[in-house]
């Protein structure tokens, strides 16, 4: 009966996270604050006026912003084609953004605060602006239940798999203690084996990191030359994050069919290994920190207070890693082509996060894939608070901390499932 109260007060923990996750996550508030500037805005350069008619340059100039405004929403109706608009701040003249939106409610996303915006439309397109507004946060929508559902129906499924019997006690916490000595001593030992006879031995992984850095930095900024401000420093704290998520998956993949004659030989718990992975990269990942500690301030960026969180999108990097590794772990066991396969998809995967190019030289229409790419999340954490000075907001928060939660979630759930038969195909 107590252990039963136990595991339902779990699961009502577990919804009311997931609420304010979906709440935080989704920037919601029943009660947000909407401006109506419809009447108030300046209209330049539309042909007519009923429906609005694009010209050659047609915009819409928004002065003297509220303060906490987060979006600009526009209402259409009868367009005539998707229309393209584009965002500019009259202080720096620089794009905050690119959109195509269409008939009805488009809520497009400031990512600041702006004194003034100016939107900017194609030429050739007509369209009725019903509503033109000022918002500090969104209106509940279809996809802020969705993903609540979606949340909530993951979050429901673990917690009956864990709770039938056998699955998933108090009594693993317990075992896993008791293994913890092994664990380091595993994570010694791969330590001792990666430099063993090496002569400079551990500042490899202070010295990796720079010479990739002067490659790329040849490579982007002289040859294809790449406009990031402080790219050296750029390109150090992205591939770093990326790096520690890349050296722990791929360990952990074939750390179970890697450690077969000693899971043969003593019972030892078999999700220690891809952790044990998971961990030795983690150890590398900080010595490469150094590095990035000290060419930071020598290549032109000052190191601010911010620093002092560098741990956390290192630690959501890391539980992230540990979920996903447990999967590839228990894949590789049956299926040898997944450690093929991988080298490949990582590749790719590098390329689809702003790790060597920014944000900002990505299309708009390609830039909606970075929503579904945690990586992307981490990197910009970690360059927040390494380059601009910046802390991120709990929603920036919420974001990395779902995808790590829920990629380990999984991944235990996986690699429990799957582990008594591992000794039958590696």
């Amino acid at each position: 009966m107590k252990a039963k109260l136990t595991w339902f007060a779990l699961f009502l923990i577990g919804v009311m996270f997931v609420s304010f996750a979906t709440v935080v996550i989704g920037d919601v508030d029943l009660r947000a604050k909407h401006t109506d500037i419809t009447e108030k805005a300046r209209y330049t350069g539309f042909i007519t006026e009923q429906p609005l008619s694009t010209g050659e340059l047609s915009f819409i100039d928004i002065d003297d912003m509220p303060q906490g405004t987060k979006y600009v929403e526009l209402k259409l109706s009868n367009a005539s084609d998707k229309v393209k608009v584009t965002l500019f701040d009259n202080a720096t003249t620089e794009q905050i953004i690119e959109a195509g939106i269409s008939n009805g409610r488009n809520f497009i996303d400031l990512q600041g605060y702006y004194q003034y915006v100016q939107i900017r439309f194609a030429p050739n397109v007509s369209f009725d602006l019903l509503n033109l507004r000022l918002s500090n946060h969104l209106p509940l929508r279809v996809r802020h239940i969705l993903g609540f559902i979606l949340f909530l129906s993951a979050w429901t499924a673990f917690m009956v798999f864990a709770g039938r019997k056998g699955n998933v006690t108090f009594a693993h916490i317990a075992i896993f203690k008791r293994y913890i000595y092994l664990l380091i001593n595993l994570v010694k030992m791969d330590f001792a084996t990666k430099y063993r006879r090496s002569v400079l031995g551990v500042l490899w992984s202070v010295l990796n990191p720079l010479l990739m850095m002067i490659v790329m930095y040849t490579v982007f900024s002289k040859l294809f030359r790449v406009t990031v401000p402080n790219y050296p420093v750029f390109y150090l704290t992205g591939t770093l994050i990326f790096g520690l998520m890349s050296e722990a998956t791929g360990n952990a993949l074939g750390s179970v069919v890697g450690s077969a004659g000693l899971i043969k030989k003593v019972y030892i718990p078999k999700y220690i290994f891809p952790i044990e992975k998971c961990m030795f990269a983690l150890v590398n990942t900080i010595f490469s920190f150094v590095a990035v500690l000290i060419l930071t301030p020598i290549l032109g960026v000052p190191l601010r207070p911010t620093v002092l969180l560098f741990f956390i999108p290192i630690l959501y990097t890391l539980v992230f890693s540990m979920g996903l590794g447990m999967i590839l772990a228990a894949g590789n066991a049956f299926f040898r082509d997944i450690g093929h396969l991988y080298g490949v998809l990582i590749t790719m995967w590098q390329f689809l996060t702003p790790v060597i190019y920014s944000e900002d030289a990505v299309p708009m229409e390609v830039r909606a894939v970075f929503v579904f790419n945690p990586m992307y999340y981490y990197v910009k954490y970690f360059r927040d608070v390494m380059m601009y000075n910046r802390i991120p907001d709990l929603r920036q928060n919420m974001i990395c901390l779902a995808w790590s939660v829920s990629f380990l979630i999984v991944g235990l759930v996986v690699f429990k499932v799957k582990q008594d038969k591992f000794i039958l195909y590696i």
